[in-house]
């Protein structure tokens, strides 16, 4: 049973929004859960940023601190 808690406390963890990690390079991002690549926009979606990391399903918070002033 302990094993389907931690798999359900994972899953609910990675609804809360993350702010992605903006790489050295400055074109990608570092998913804040799995530590792996994402671009901001996804050209499937257009210039719609991405909510969930592709590789994990980590919610992702694109907002800046800035947007959150307005």
């Amino acid at each position: 049973m302990g094993l389907i808690d931690d798999d359900i406390r994972d899953a609910l963890n990675k609804q809360k929004p993350s702010k992605p990690i903006k790489s050295d390079s400055g074109t990608f991002y570092i998913c804040p859960n799995c530590n792996r690549f994402i671009k901001r926009n996804e050209q499937a979606h257009g210039n719609i940023d991405i909510p969930y990391c592709k590789w994990c399903g980590q919610r992702l918070n694109w907002r800046n601190e800035d947007d959150d002033k307005k």
